[in-house]
């Protein structure tokens, strides 16, 4: 991509990398993260997740389901999975595949999940959602940050798909 650099959407794109640094994303190590942000500002993302909902249980076994809406090339799309003994991470990427169905999303594996702190502010804390994905031997990591770990996992969840679909859209290797 060539851009003039008075574009104002580099001055978009850069506000939202300050931001994401201050509430501690930290996506200096996350190539994908990079991708999403500049499809974001110059290009258009192929997925946008609008709502979910997701219940998890522990009373007689864990259970978990979670119902997804989204819009995808225009169309408006939802999906609705209940899992037993699975909790509430594994219903939303289950979710997720199902939502995408009809794209190269069956092969995406997660490889990594990991929860850190990103603004310490006692019981009001942020924290860092990572998630490293794998699909026909590329992998990728996306962040998503929040008070509360579910908003920051599924955020981190849909950045991962997205990406890939981005990249199978666009033929980028990376």
């Amino acid at each position: 991509i060539v851009v003039d650099k008075q574009d104002p959407r580099v001055k978009a794109l850069l506000m939202d990398v300050e931001r994401m640094e201050a509430e501690g994303y930290g996506i200096s190590g996350l190539p994908a993260e990079h991708e999403l942000l500049i499809a974001k500002h110059f290009k258009a993302l192929p997925f946008q997740l609008d709502s979910w909902r997701i219940v998890t249980e522990h009373m007689h076994g864990e259970f978990s389901e979670c119902m997804m809406t989204g819009v995808l090339d225009g169309a408006k799309i939802e999906a609705f999975v209940s899992l037993d003994d699975n909790g509430p991470v594994d219903a939303m990427f289950v979710a997720l595949k199902k939502l995408l169905a009809k794209y190269p999303v069956r092969g995406i594996s997660l490889i990594n999940y990991k929860v850190m702190i990103a603004q310490d502010k006692g019981p009001e804390s942020s924290v860092r959602v990572y998630i490293e994905f794998k699909d026909n031997g590329h992998e990728w990591a996306t962040a998503g940050v929040s008070t509360n770990i579910l908003e920051a996992s599924i955020e981190a969840l849909t950045k991962g798909f997205t990406y890939h679909l981005h990249r199978k859209q666009s033929n980028v290797s990376t």
